[in-house]
């Protein structure tokens, strides 16, 4: 048992060595990234709703998450569900597809 426990241990004290290496700066615009990121990320699904008037959930899905590399795919279903609570975007059903828009309340004339 006590072995398991310093293996587990060493990861940890290998990432603050590899930490001490690396600019500061760099690790800031690290951790404020880590921090700020499902912002980015919803923000870049508004951004790509805004060009178009409905856009299909799974193109949206394969953008953000399979070529753009963003997020995984639950984070983005995650990120979908919290921005229609938001009221920041709608879904619509058409037979089995799902497609979704910017709410109308924030909609750009």
């Amino acid at each position: 048992m006590l072995e398991l426990q310093l293996e587990l241990s060493l990861p940890k004290n290998l990432e603050k060595e590899e930490n001490k290496n690396k600019d500061p700066l760099k690790l800031e615009f690290e951790r404020k990234l880590k921090k700020n990121k499902n912002k980015i990320v919803k923000n870049k699904i508004l951004e790509v709703l805004e060009n178009k008037d409905f856009q299909e959930l799974s193109d949206l899905k394969f953008l953000i998450v399979d070529q753009l590399q963003y997020t995984t795919k639950p984070s983005f279903y995650r990120y979908i569900k919290e921005l229609e609570l938001e009221k920041k975007i709608e879904k619509n059903y058409l037979g089995n597809k799902t497609f979704i828009k910017l709410h109308k309340s924030i909609v750009k004339h």
